[in-house]
């Protein structure tokens, strides 16, 4: 799922934005501009709903696990840090 949204988002977005610029360009200014807000809002929507519970609640665990391996890497720099402080004021 995640390739599928790279390629839309680096192949299929640019190529709708370019099109949308030619035809304004070339005079179809309202059609332009409803096609490229069109293609952006139909992505949005795809990508939102193409995930899927299970992997919304897999990206929230995920992050969660990330977040807590983060904080106990600082909490034990912290506890260094302070052992390094006390034992340089004594």
């Amino acid at each position: 799922m995640a390739r599928l949204k790279i390629i839309l988002l680096y192949f299929a977005l640019p190529i709708l934005l370019f099109a949308a610029f030619v035809l304004y360009q070339v005079g179809a200014q309202r059609f332009g501009v409803a096609m490229m807000l069109a293609g952006a809002v139909v992505f949005l929507i795809w990508s939102w709903i193409s995930t899927t519970p299970k992997e919304r609640e897999a990206s929230r665990m995920a992050d969660d696990e990330q977040r807590r391996r983060a904080n106990d890497d600082w909490n034990s720099v912290y506890s260094i840090q302070q052992a390094n402080d006390h034992r340089q004021h004594r």
